[in-house]
């Protein structure tokens, strides 16, 4: 669980989208169109700006999350590390959630999703998940051919 202590920014209360929950939460990353952050015990949740709704980064959920891929690897990477510093709970959680997000994008037909998670995965080791949908995509008969050949370099680089 997150004290206030916890390196990161100022806490808000916003009303859980299809419920009728109000959580506290700190932002992470934000862009524009995206904001990131995690309520006080530790789970991601998005903020939409336009209805001020958050977003819980659970399963049924996770399409909502595939915008942060709009994002460049590093500015993502710089923002996460300025908001929790060293805090490892906070880094593992920030890595399943990318892990989960990229594991989504390889396996959904929008092929502007797909071509991003392959430029985040040049920059992160893809978990067991994530793995292997990057192997189903790279063998299946998704996407364009380029983005095919740009998934299987990437197992090849990973000795995968």
């Amino acid at each position: 669980m997150l004290t206030k202590n916890s390196p990161v920014r100022s806490w808000q209360e916003s009303p859980v989208r299809d419920s009728n929950e109000v959580r506290r939460w700190r932002s992470l990353v934000a862009t524009p169109s995206l904001v990131l952050g995690i309520d006080e015990q530790g789970n991601w949740m998005q903020f939409v700006p336009q209805t001020g709704n958050l977003i819980p980064a659970v399963s049924e959920k996770m399409l909502f999350f595939l915008p942060m891929l709009d994002m460049e690897y590093a500015e993502f990477a710089l923002q996460l590390t300025c908001a929790i510093g060293d805090d490892e709970e906070l880094c593992a959680g920030a890595s399943d959630l990318i892990q989960k997000v990229l594991s989504l994008a390889l396996r959904q037909r929008a092929p502007p999703y797909i071509e991003r998670a392959l430029l985040w995965l040049d920059h992160i080791v893809p978990n067991d998940e994530t793995r292997k949908a990057l192997d189903e995509f790279a063998h299946g008969n998704r996407g364009t051919q380029r983005l095919r050949q740009a998934a299987f370099s990437i197992l090849r680089r990973r000795g995968i």
